[in-house]
């Protein structure tokens, strides 16, 4: 007999940004993540390749498209393969200390945890209107080839660079958790 787990993936927002103004709102999952978060996050601390790592991504809003055209997407090349494209003036960023997680059993649940992401100072440009969090395999080229990056979670953001240092907050419980549907 074949037995159904369902889970339920909750993204935690990303809390309001440092040194900028800007709101940050809703948070979504890509469908080639969905379901594999809590092992692509296990990897880069370690538990995979030893050069694999997480990337932050600052997205412009010009030209964004839907989130629904967006979480279909399998990797962050694709992401800006369309009309959607990474934000001006700025690197992906490489994450220097993913936070080892650990089932809460007590919730039933397991919370994913990044170190805030510095971008250093950003040229005035287009504003920013999501990031996306995602896994690469490969340390040495994370910031640059984004054909082997997968993307898992896409975090709406609203950041206007003025030449300030922009720093990504993570919320204190988080960027993504997984649990059991009710």
């Amino acid at each position: 007999m074949d037995l159904l787990l369902q889970f339920k993936f909750q993204l935690l927002a990303i809390s309001k940004p440092v040194n900028v103004k800007g709101e940050v709102v809703a948070s979504s999952v890509f469908n080639i993540a969905k379901g594999r978060a809590v092992e692509l996050h296990a990897m880069a601390i370690g538990g995979g390749p030893t050069s694999a790592c997480l990337v932050v991504a600052a997205i412009s809003a010009t030209g964004l498209e839907t989130d629904a055209v967006l979480l279909d997407k399998v990797t962050l090349a694709d992401v800006v393969a369309g009309t959607t494209n990474l934000a001006a003036n700025t690197t992906v960023q490489v994450v220097d200390t993913p936070i080892p997680s650990s089932p809460d059993d007590t919730n039933n649940w397991i919370r994913l945890d990044l170190t805030d992401v510095n971008f250093g100072a950003v040229i005035a440009g287009d504003p920013w209107a999501k990031v996306v969090i995602g896994f690469n395999p490969t340390l040495a080229t994370a910031a640059t080839n984004h054909a082997s990056t997968i993307p898992i979670s896409l975090h709406d953001i609203a950041i206007t660079p003025d030449g300030s240092t922009i720093i990504i907050q993570i919320n204190a419980l988080g960027y993504f958790q997984a649990n059991e549907c009710p």
